[in-house]
């Protein structure tokens, strides 16, 4: 967020490395002189903050959606998961193994959604994840813990530097509310 005098925001503005110049926003109102309009300000930055939210969580929806392909196009891993064709998973046992093979780059969990708080089972590691007990052992850990999907797989995110992201209630979201866009395709 670029704030200021306008002529000197725009001078900033022009000097930013090529991939901040797309993201960066220009809001009037703040400075640090006297008389400065704070709730207007305030106002200003909340409204970029959600357009900048939300133009974001539509491009990752919208890469999703691209990467899960056309219906009928899935394959089922080793593991017998179903996988996506593409750049994307869908649902607790896909994106589980994907999060455990460090593969997903935005995680996508639906508010309020079912599968959000399916329990999967983890372990020490961020990559000890998985949908039953006795895979976290065959990982080499020694003891197994129940969590939720979403924590399960914000905690995996977290580790691995993905991007996170919250599909609102009523989004047009991943099927069941857990999906991803990966990284890379197995």
């Amino acid at each position: 967020v670029l704030s200021g005098v306008a002529g000197e925001r725009r001078a900033v503005h022009d000097r930013l490395p090529h991939l901040l110049r797309g993201v960066a926003v220009e809001v009037d109102g703040g400075g640090r002189a006297g008389g400065i309009a704070a709730e207007a300000f305030d106002r200003q930055l909340a409204r970029a903050w959600q357009e900048h939210r939300q133009r974001r969580l539509d491009a990752a929806l919208a890469d999703f959606r691209a990467g899960l392909g056309r219906p009928g196009e899935h394959t089922t891993d080793g593991d017998g998961t179903e996988a996506a064709p593409g750049a994307a998973a869908q649902g607790v046992p896909a994106v589980v193994a994907a999060a455990r093979q460090h593969r997903v780059a935005t995680l996508l969990i639906q508010q309020g959604a079912a599968d959000a708080e399916r329990r999967v089972w983890v372990g020490p590691e961020p990559e000890h994840v998985a949908v039953q007990r006795g895979e976290v052992r065959t990982m080499g850990a020694d003891a197994a813990q129940s969590a939720p999907a979403a924590d399960a797989l914000l905690r995996c995110a977290a580790a691995t530097g993905a991007e996170a992201l919250l599909v609102p209630a009523g989004a047009a979201g991943p099927a069941g509310g857990v999906g991803a866009v990966l990284r890379w395709q197995p």
